[in-house]
């Protein structure tokens, strides 16, 4: 099927203008205690993504295929109206429960309302996650920056710790064989995009009508799932975006139905804002009742400092919330600090969280600290570049329980562009036998081109238990 899409694709360029790629992936998974005849979780799956653009229309096809069989299909038009971008969206998913008992520390308290899922004795990222201790099928560090998942709040580094740091395993799910499919493939969701630049304003509506039951991975608890238990209902969000003369940008995002910050997951496709469940139950004259309203301003320049605000208000119940961040250089810039402070509700000046980070090359430093201004984390990164390597270690230290995790980085681009990393990660200090760390997990990676046409990913990881992961990717781009 695979080399039938392949070929068929090369043979249609001369009609249209086709690009896309294939992937193929092929996942290995230890089972239990590792011997010379240890068995294996295997994991077979193909990604692909294809475009076609006739007559200024493009029509893309993305397919995910694994062992059980199609996993999602998303179809795409998208078009220039005018002066109107317009683009549209359907997606179909596969139903997958995540396979993981309701206790998985078996203290008695179910993994939905427990705060330690784990049972580490610390409240984590891992809890935050219906994953817990299975926090190993989804990849150490997803968005790279030496600091592993499980210590690092901004999974996705967009500078910000939202809904998708919490919920790593949409796009970024990498071997999932504990995941099984409860019924059939369904139509999910439609969105549809339209967008214009009037008068220096950008304005984009995304307008959603999805099922608000679907989610992935259901809870193993629900064994099956299908037509007669989906609820679609719709959503809206507005966004305008500008910026001022003197630089000043600023956008405006306005949630009718809808959040901006929830993600709508399915297997390996993460989508950004999604319907509010309890939005237009039925037929109801506020159906489309405002469910958020967001105002970004950015580059407010005062001398040196340059300040940013986010604001958010909701009407039920009424909370109004503000982020500020402020940044500044010192000593001709050498020095540049980050400071962001976030109110949860600003009527009753109830803080958040406050965010210190600190840059001085080849040195940073980030400090979390909660509502109270008490030091949560703080986070060290050194790091050095020799020629096309790149060397750095990270350490995190918990004021609670002292050094959390130590990590090294190796980096280096070798000969046909392709690049090597080395990531080795220490954690859970002083539970060991001896002292020292209680864990540790290292990962070989090589990715990168082999020809313009052709990529490759692979990746080997081992813990104190031994070998944790084998995984291999071939791309070819067209």
């Amino acid at each position: 099927m695979v080399v039938l899409l392949c070929v068929t694709a090369w043979q249609t360029q001369a009609q249209a203008d086709v690009t896309g790629d294939v992937t193929l992936q092929l996942g290995m998974l230890p089972i239990a205690t590792q011997t010379e005849a240890v068995e294996f979780n295997l994991d077979f799956e193909v990604l692909s993504n294809v475009k076609w653009t006739i007559s200024g229309i493009t029509f893309g096809s993305r397919l995910a295929l694994g062992v059980p069989g199609i996993e999602h299909s998303i179809f795409t038009v998208e078009t220039q109206l005018g002066a109107f971008n317009v683009r549209s969206e359907s997606v179909f998913a596969t139903p997958f429960s995540n396979g993981i008992p309701d206790d998985i520390d078996t203290d008695g308290t179910l993994n939905f309302v427990d705060t330690d899922i784990d049972g580490d004795g610390i409240l984590n990222l891992a809890d935050a996650t219906p994953f817990g201790s299975f926090q190993g099928f989804i990849r150490p560090d997803i968005d790279g920056d030496g600091v592993p998942n499980e210590v690092d709040p901004d999974i996705d580094a967009d500078g910000t710790a939202n809904g998708l740091d919490a919920t790593p395993f949409g796009s970024d799910f990498a071997i999932s064989p504990i995941t099984r499919p409860i019924g059939p493939t369904l139509f999910v969701k439609k969105r549809f995009t339209t967008n214009i630049n009037l008068a220096g304003f950008n304005i984009t509506n995304l307008a959603i009508f999805e099922d608000v039951e679907f989610t992935h991975p259901f809870l193993s608890a629900v064994q099956t799932y299908g037509t007669s238990f989906q609820d679609f209902r719709f959503g809206n969000i507005i966004t305008v975006s500008g910026q001022t003369v003197s630089g000043i940008s600023f956008r405006s995002v306005t949630g009718l139905g809808a959040d901006p910050d929830i993600p709508s997951l399915i297997k390996k496709a993460t989508f950004l804002g999604s319907v509010c469940e309890n939005n237009n139950p039925g037929i109801q004259a506020d159906a489309l009742a405002l469910c958020v309203e967001q105002l970004f301003i950015d580059n407010i320049r005062i001398g040196s400092l340059t300040i940013s605000s986010r604001s958010e208000f909701e009407l039920t119940p009424l909370l109004i919330s503000e982020t500020i961040t402020m940044r500044h250089g010192f000593f001709d810039n050498m020095v540049n600090a980050t400071i962001t402070l976030t109110m949860k509700d600003v009527v009753n000046l109830a803080p958040l969280s406050t965010s210190i980070f600190i840059n001085s090359a080849p040195l940073t430093v980030s400090i979390a600290m909660d509502e109270s201004f008490s030091i949560t984390s703080t986070t060290s990164t050194l790091s050095v570049s020799l020629d096309s390597s790149v060397i750095s270690s990270t350490v995190v230290f918990l004021p609670s329980t002292g050094l959390n995790s130590l990590s090294f980085r190796f980096q280096t681009t070798t000969l046909s562009g392709l690049s090597v990393f080395a990531n080795a990660v220490f954690s859970s200090p002083g539970t060991g036998p001896k002292g020292g760390f209680g864990s540790y997990s290292t990962t070989f990676t090589v990715n990168g081109n082999i020809t313009s046409n052709f990529g490759i990913n692979s990746s080997m990881s081992f813990s104190n238990t031994g070998l944790s992961s084998l995984n291999a990717q071939l791309t070819f781009k067209f």
